[in-house]
């Protein structure tokens, strides 16, 4: 008897210890998913993410400076992230070719509990493309182009690399509201491919103010990932120079995110 109740104790322990690893390994494996989820929602996250169904006129440098703050709440955590300085530059290399080069820093601070876990800054990604100019506007045909752009990270070069394939298309209503949209693949560096489309209404009140609202799914083939709907409003400071604000939320979990672009026009044919 006294064997049979040292084994029944000993397998009790044994089932309680086990009980703990595997509560453990669970809360770790589900804290990693949430960290993922969250890195990936605020890294798709942008102002104004639509692309342009047209390149820029040949010779034109474009810079465009991004400034991008997200936050979201899952629980007990949080994931709070600021791009900042995010860089875009577009070079008309041509009248229908245009040569890309995006840079992104980012800071990313995670807590739990309302206490700072881990906080980190520096280079994040760099991106090099190219847009073709594949139609224009004419009658009911839309404007349109193709965007194709690689990534890399700062684990190194040619060691971890996505991609960014879309074709933009641009229909003007009117000479004030036009419709541009975006249907592409994204392939982030962690090898896993997405599907997304991006939805933009822009009306054009007056020559100096411009106004937008903003739809952007990213999706597989057996769930959506994100749904974000986002407005804004942009003006017009000249013929070189316009700042857009911007605010959005994901309409799957608790995300929202508000940003600012400023872009500069500078004609590299007259200096």
């Amino acid at each position: 008897m006294a064997f049979f109740r040292f084994y029944d104790k000993s397998h009790s322990y044994l089932d309680l210890i086990k009980i703990i690893l595997f509560s453990e390994i669970f809360y770790m494996k589900t804290r990693a998913l949430i960290i993922i989820i969250l890195f990936w929602v605020g890294f798709i996250a942008n102002a104004q993410t639509v692309e342009p169904s047209a390149v820029v006129e040949k010779g034109n440098l474009q810079l465009e400076f991004e400034a991008l703050f997200s936050n979201e709440k899952a629980g007990v955590q949080k994931y709070a992230s600021l791009t900042l300085p995010k860089l875009l530059m577009r070079f008309g290399l041509s009248d229908r070719i245009e040569l890309q080069l995006q840079t992104i820093f980012l800071k990313e601070r995670y807590f739990e509990n309302n206490i700072l876990n881990s906080s980190t800054y520096g280079f994040s990604e760099m991106e090099l493309g190219l847009a073709l100019n594949l139609r224009e506007a004419k009658g009911i045909f839309t404007e349109t182009a193709l965007m194709v752009r690689m990534g890399t990270s700062d684990n190194g070069l040619l060691k971890n690399i996505g991609n960014n394939i879309s074709l933009n298309f641009s229909n003007a209503i009117s000479n004030k509201l036009s419709v541009n949209y975006n249907i592409g693949t994204l392939t982030d560096l962690a090898k896993q491919t997405f599907g997304f489309y991006i939805l933009n209404i822009s009306y054009n009140h007056n020559p100096k103010w411009h106004f937008f609202m903003e739809n952007s799914h990213h999706f597989t083939f057996y769930s959506t990932n994100v749904n974000i709907l986002s407005t804004g409003f942009g003006l017009n400071v000249n013929d070189q120079i316009t700042v857009d604000f911007s605010a959005g939320k994901n309409l799957l979990n608790n995300m929202f995110f508000t940003g600012m672009i400023f872009t500069w026009v500078v004609d590299t044919s007259k200096s």
